[in-house]
């Protein structure tokens, strides 16, 4: 959530990650110069390094803000760290998740009578061959592709990105409702209306319904 003026301007990187593929679009409009993000290490010798072009005279130029949490993760991590390095602004909030390599899915599938004994798997009847009467399951796995290294030689997997400000909402803030961290982002952005009760109706936290045994019988 981008909040502020144009000298001003906080970023909510919480809660989340965001795709490498745009990565670029979003460093490129907070820098008023082209720069390497990461540079990509994996089995192939000639991968592309993360570049990001600048967005020239449309860049935002002025005081930034980025707000992490131990939620954040790729692409919003990369943006929290670049920040760091290029002494672009100032990171608060809480050490980032460190997860943070690049992959690609791949949707497979495999068959056979064995899988009749695994109800937990979903499968289907496989409808180009009626008369074979095989069980098809069809899933998805997640492959590690690349290392991303940042400018400083060093990966974030595993390590996160460490805020210059270290601001952690309390028992007794998350009990009231309060969110400390988001206000803080604002404070620092130039706005100081936002107080941490306002602040947390900014992103409401939507708790899903509780589910009992009880409640499921009732259904």
């Amino acid at each position: 959530m981008p909040a502020g003026t144009k000298r001003l301007s906080s970023i909510c990187a919480r809660a989340g990650g965001g795709s490498i593929n745009v990565l670029d679009q979003l460093v490129g409009g907070l820098f008023d110069h082209d720069l390497t993000v990461a540079t990509r290490v994996g089995r192939k010798d000639n991968l592309k390094p993360l570049e990001a072009k600048t967005w020239g005279s449309r860049a935002f130029t002025g005081k930034l803000v980025v707000l992490i949490d131990s939620t954040t993760r790729g692409a919003n991590e990369f943006l929290a760290r670049v920040v760091q390095l290029e002494h672009r602004g100032v990171v608060i909030g809480d050490r980032s998740s460190g997860r943070s390599v690049e992959s690609k899915c791949h949707s497979l599938s495999l068959g056979g009578g064995a899988l009749a004994a695994m109800p937990f798997i979903s499968t289907q009847r496989n409808a180009a061959r009626p008369g074979m009467g095989a069980i098809i399951s069809s899933y998805t796995v997640s492959v590690t592709d690349a290392d991303l290294v940042m400018s400083d030689g060093k990966s974030l997997e595993h390590v996160g990105v460490i805020p210059d400000q270290i601001i952690l909402p309390t028992a007794a803030d998350l009990a009231a409702g309060r969110d400390p961290m988001l206000a803080k982002a604002a404070e620092l952005a130039g706005y100081d209306k936002l107080d941490a009760v306002a602040a947390a109706n900014v992103f409401p936290r939507i708790w899903a319904p509780e589910t009992t045994v009880a409640s499921v019988l009732l259904e």
